[in-house]
């Protein structure tokens, strides 16, 4: 998937950029967006750009695989060994405390597994295009072209 974003400063060898939530987002709140109608994330960039640059940005199909994966299935699984573990103490009211403590304990490992995964390349935004550098030649190609025609016309 492709988004036109905004450069908001290069830092460390890697553009931030300004995402906007776009309809394909929807309300899914799977991403770091929770409420907000935009994020800053670092990107790296393939490109060269500066600072208020409008870019093309790549986003990896992995990222769209293992968010969901992470974020529920780290919980989920550590519940139902929760629920297992309780189930060993016979007593219904442990069964219910270690199913919920060890879903919790799954939500902040999925917290720190996320953390992780956002810093490695592989799973960051590219940026691949540069479209203020596009927009700024045609402008120029044009200029050009019309000061040709007056100086064939004068």
């Amino acid at each position: 998937m492709t988004e036109e974003c905004k450069v908001t400063k290069i830092k460390g060898g890697f553009a931030y950029i300004k995402l906007e939530r776009s309809e394909r987002c929807g309300g899914c709140k799977v991403c770091a967006f929770n409420n907000a109608d935009s994020i800053e994330i670092p990107a790296i960039c393939d490109v060269k750009c500066e600072k208020g640059d409008t870019v093309v940005v790549e986003m990896p199909q992995k990222q769209y695989v293992l968010a969901p994966l992470i974020l529920f299935g780290i919980p989920l699984f550590l519940f139902l060994i929760g629920l297992i573990a309780g189930s060993a103490l016979k007593a219904e009211i442990l069964m219910v405390v270690f199913a919920f403590s060890f879903a919790a304990i799954g939500l902040i490992a999925a917290s720190l597994v996320d953390k992780l995964i956002r810093t490695n390349r592989v799973y960051m935004p590219v940026i691949v295009d540069r479209i203020m550098f596009r927009e700024r030649s045609f402008e120029a190609e044009n200029e050009a072209a019309e000061n040709e025609a007056e100086s064939e016309n004068g």
